[in-house]
């Protein structure tokens, strides 16, 4: 039979299932104060999140979304550091991703006040809005992701912040992986770093791993070779901190 967390994970993934049917057979629209309880509640939600994405301050100094070309004066493209590159590549990512969902919300809260017409796609934001699912306008041009709408939304801004404290610190000595974009860009940026500086080619190289019991405040500078990373997660496995080495899973 299957592990005990297998178990766990089939009955939670054929209860959201089940749920996600639900959801789509709730019948829309109604009684007039039912209409309105739902307009003022994507409202308040959409007014909410453009408040958590501020276009400037003082701590996204670049502005939301980044203005590509001042950050790249104070990281410019360099041979010896493909990290510059990696960074700049992500901003722009992020960048398209940013203009959607403030865009978006901006047309929601106008349509849901009348002043636009609630088109075919706003209403399937609504919705996904009311039922707390991730709309698929945004999931067309973000990462992926299969994270419920709150916790997508502050799973984004962690991402921003990740990516200004780089712009406003410098390079981090600890890279979250799991918050890139296009994580495969960061891999062949620190593949690219180590060819350049030992003078080899890139197709040789092959990758090398080590799990380190440093908690990430005590990684203050970058190792000589490689990088530091955060972010991974195991499944259908532990890890045993003592012996350093995979491990069963403990029970859910």
């Amino acid at each position: 039979g299957l592990h005990d967390n297998a178990n766990i994970t089939f009955a939670t993934a054929e209860t959201y299932a089940l749920f996600d049917t639900l959801l789509q057979l709730m019948p829309r629209g109604g009684g007039g104060g039912a209409s309105e309880s739902s307009d003022s509640v994507l409202e308040a939600l959409a007014k909410d999140m453009l408040a958590r994405l501020p276009a400037k301050d003082d701590f996204y100094s670049y502005g939301l979304p980044w203005v590509v070309e001042d950050v790249q004066e104070k990281f410019p493209t360099q041979y010896t550091e493909s990290m510059n590159t990696v960074l700049t590549q992500e901003l722009l990512r992020f960048n398209r991703v940013i203009v959607v969902i403030r865009s978006t919300l901006n047309q929601l809260i106008d349509a849901v006040r009348g002043v636009v017409v609630m088109s075919s796609d706003l209403e399937k934001m609504a919705v996904a809005f009311l039922n707390g699912s991730v709309p698929g306008m945004w999931s067309a041009k973000s990462y992926p992701s299969l994270k419920p709408l709150g916790s997508y939304f502050d799973d984004f801004l962690k991402r921003l912040q990740f990516l200004q404290t780089w712009i406003n610190e410098g390079t981090p000595a600890v890279f979250w992986l799991s918050g890139f974009y296009f994580t495969q860009s960061f891999l062949t940026g620190t593949l690219q770093n180590y060819a350049r500086k030992h003078k080899k080619a890139i197709d040789t190289l092959s990758w090398s791993f080590r799990v380190i019991p440093e908690d990430i405040e005590q990684l203050t500078s970058k190792p000589e070779d490689g990088s530091y990373i955060t972010g991974l997660f195991l499944d259908g496995a532990g890890w045993d901190n003592d012996a350093n080495v995979l491990a069963e899973q403990q029970p859910k």
